[in-house]
Formats: C-alpha cells, sequence, structure tokens
C-alpha cells in the first residue's frame, strides 16, 4: 500500500514548499464535530480532550468524526485491557494471552490513527499552527452560519 499523501493544510503547517504547488484539495471549516452517543467513560473523555486540543490548533472539522471515534473506541479498549491483563496477573498463558493480542491490536490502531491526527511527538515537531478562537461561540458566525427553517 502506498503512504497516505501530507494534507496540503500540514505540508503549509511545515513550511513546506510542496503547499503552494497543490490545487483543489478541499479544505473543510473548522469546526468542532459532536460526540456520538456510542462513546462512554474513557473513551468520551479523551473525545472531550482530543477535540479540544484539536479545535485550538485548527486541525478538526466535522467529517473527522469517525476517525476520531476510533481513536477514542481503541482508547478506551486499550485501558481496559490493560487492566484486565493486570487482574489477570499478568501475561502468561490461555486467557490472559489473548487480552494481550487484543491491547496489541488496539495499540496499533492508535498508532495509525495518531500519525493521521498529529498525535505523537515527532508529527506534531513537523507542525507550525496558529491557535484558534472558538468560531462556534463567535454571535457573529451564529448570525452568519443561522438558516431560517
Amino acid at each position: 500500500m502506498p503512504p497516505v499523501p501530507v494534507p496540503t493544510a500540514i505540508l503549509s503547517a511545515r513550511g513546506s514548499w510542496r503547499a503552494k504547488t497543490r490545487a483543489g484539495e478541499p479544505r473543510p471549516r473548522v469546526q468542532k464535530p459532536s460526540c456520538p452517543a456510542l462513546l462512554q467513560g474513557e473513551g468520551k473523555a479523551e473525545w472531550n480532550r482530543q477535540v479540544r486540543e484539536l479545535h485550538r490548533l485548527g486541525l478538526i472539522a466535522r467529517m473527522d468524526r469517525g476517525l476520531l471515534v476510533l481513536w477514542c473506541e481503541a482508547w478506551a479498549n486499550y485501558l481496559e485491557l490493560t487492566e484486565a491483563i493486570r487482574a489477570a496477573g499478568g501475561v502468561k498463558q490461555g486467557a490472559a494471552l489473548q487480552l494481550f493480542w487484543a491491547r496489541k491490536s488496539a495499540g496499533e490502531t492508535l498508532l495509525k490513527v495518531s500519525a493521521l491526527f498529529g498525535f505523537s511527538p515527532s508529527a506534531r515537531s513537523r507542525l507550525h499552527v496558529v491557535e484558534q478562537t472558538n468560531v462556534e461561540d463567535d454571535p457573529i458566525e451564529k448570525l452568519l452560519s443561522h438558516r431560517p427553517s
């Protein structure tokens, strides 16, 4: 599978000249997606932490919702599986070994999604972003985006 192309916004944040050579790439509006009801507990807490930071950095749009759900569910699963392994007395054999492999899978999902959102120190080191104001709380923005029924 070929490498995933780097979005123009990320190239621009890195200061890459390649950002200027691209045209026609969709640029969704920076906006917080709604938290799905299926997220509970640690998954929902992770959602709130990540959405707050991604919005502040101008790196989230409503269309990112599904991918962020994948991150939050994998995070919650990783924590739950870690606790289950500890409760089983560590990884030895049988069920605890199955828990280990399930946790490994959740960890791999976290690594893959972290690269897409810039959730790692190396990914962040390549970004230079301008903090966003909370557009959704801006009264002028609310007035402009209001559509009569």
